[in-house]
């Protein structure tokens, strides 16, 4: 069902890097996840009774942290600039970027299975 709901983006994103050649693909991935987050959590709540849910602390706290360090690895992976040919700025995005996300999100998996 993930893979599912995310293929427009990954599609979009797809297009934007090899098509485009434009950063669109960051963006539709920041995006999508802010109105992925919000509408979620906003979900979870307005469906629940009472109007309020009851969360395991640990749980919640893993997943704060997950995420907090994957916005940190995504900004450490946009922070790095480099200049074309032309003169223009691009964003230079590195394995060891890359590697460093997949490897956070295989932990990720880890812990919580």
């Amino acid at each position: 069902m993930a893979a599912g709901a995310s293929s427009p983006e990954l599609f979009s994103c797809l297009t934007s890097i090899f098509v485009t050649k434009s950063a669109l693909g960051l963006g539709c991935i920041i995006g999508s996840e802010l109105f992925n987050q919000l509408i979620i959590i906003s979900s979870a709540i307005l469906s629940a009774r009472h109007g309020h849910l009851r969360l395991n602390k640990e749980i919640v706290l893993r997943e704060v942290f997950f995420y907090a360090l994957s916005i940190a690895l995504l900004y450490y992976a946009v922070s790095d600039r480099r200049e074309n040919e032309d003169g223009s700025i691009r964003l230079h995005i590195s394995m060891l970027d890359g590697g460093l996300m997949i490897l956070a999100y295989v932990v990720y998996v880890l812990i919580c299975g």
